[in-house]
């Protein structure tokens, strides 16, 4: 993904996953400039998306200006070419795919909240923080826009939830069996769980495979 900060704080966005246009894909390819930028993925909802940019497409210039990329740790360039944008401009991109080139004039967004400044709730009782389930997360994880759940930020490996097995990056998705729509819906399930049971079963989504564990609330 592409960030950056304007006046207000806030970062533009285009929606992408990318490296460098190497001499042996250039060749490979036929594209007619040395060095680019390659889209690896293009994120749903996105400026990138939107605009209907693809996986294989190649970037040649922004604002008319050529992009001599051709390594990965070179894309740096593109972000500080992006850099000079605000949320809400509009950039032209010159762009190769499938042996032709066109060109797309894109509005930058205003990028996803990061999971850094979520709203979080910490359980102490047990442990762990969760914060809100950021769009920024599950782009990142490669899951489904619609994925319901909370994330697990911090967990204290000596607490019952550290002992337990939950981890962070862990998605709580259901507690004792009831679902985990949002935060809000999280900690109204927990302050009623705690007391009057020994152990909370939480259901977690963790590297995108379904996990069921068990916190001793007397550990």
């Amino acid at each position: 993904m592409v960030y950056e900060n304007d006046q207000t704080g806030q970062k533009a966005w285009l929606g992408i996953r990318m490296q460098g246009l190497s001499r042996e894909l250039q060749a490979y390819w036929k594209v007619p400039q040395s060095g680019g930028i390659i889209i690896n993925k293009v994120y749903p909802e996105s400026p990138a998306s939107k605009a209907g940019l693809q996986a294989g497409d190649v970037i040649l210039a922004i604002n008319d200006s050529a992009l001599h990329i051709q390594k990965d740790e070179e894309t740096r360039k593109f972000q500080e070419m992006i850099l000079a944008q605000s949320p809400g401009s509009s950039v032209k991109f010159k762009v190769f795919r499938n042996g032709k080139t066109f060109t797309a004039k894109i509005p930058l967004a205003a990028a996803p909240k990061s999971i850094v400044v979520a709203e979080s709730y910490p359980v102490p009782q047990l442990g762990f923080e969760i914060r809100e389930l950021t769009r920024d997360v599950i782009y990142e994880d490669d899951l489904p826009l619609e994925t319901p759940g909370v994330f697990v930020y911090q967990v204290d490996r000596a607490s019952p939830a550290g002992q337990a097995g939950l981890g962070i990056g862990d998605i709580i998705q259901q507690i004792n069996g009831k679902p985990v729509a949002s935060l809000e819906s999280a900690r109204k399930i927990i302050e009623n769980e705690l007391e009057p049971t020994e152990k909370i079963m939480f259901e977690v989504l963790s590297d995108r495979t379904t996990r069921f564990i068990f916190i001793d609330l007397k550990k």
